[in-house]
């Protein structure tokens, strides 16, 4: 699914959140699976949350389990918060009971 923002004159315009195009991809449960951003001149651009795409895995019970971001050449890289990846774990009520964000090199930075 690609979505884009035009001025009244149908010129592309950047939202506040710094993209003009942004594309969804979904799998066959309907989650979100990668999110891209563009700007004006239809280029990957990184957007406010520090990034230009973002791609998520889920379980079988359709939770996320990881959350990976990256720049506009698809490298990794470190959203605003400070990592580049995010894995949650649940308990077998579906319970979050864990996060563990990870640096742009992979590196564990922060278990919760």
């Amino acid at each position: 699914v690609r979505e884009s923002f035009f001025d009244a004159q149908e010129r592309p315009v950047l939202r506040t959140d710094g993209y003009s195009v942004a594309e969804r991809e979904y799998d066959d449960t309907g989650n979100i699976v990668l999110r891209r951003y563009y700007g004006t001149d239809g280029a990957p651009v990184i957007i406010k949350a520090g990034y230009a795409e973002v791609r998520s895995e889920y379980n079988g019970k359709n939770q996320i389990v990881r959350e990976a971001y990256y720049g506009t050449k698809g490298e990794p890289i470190a959203n605003s918060k400070g990592y580049a990846a995010v894995e949650y774990t649940y308990d077998k009520s579906g319970k979050k009971t864990g996060e563990r964000r990870y640096s742009a090199k992979g590196k564990l930075i922060s278990d919760d």
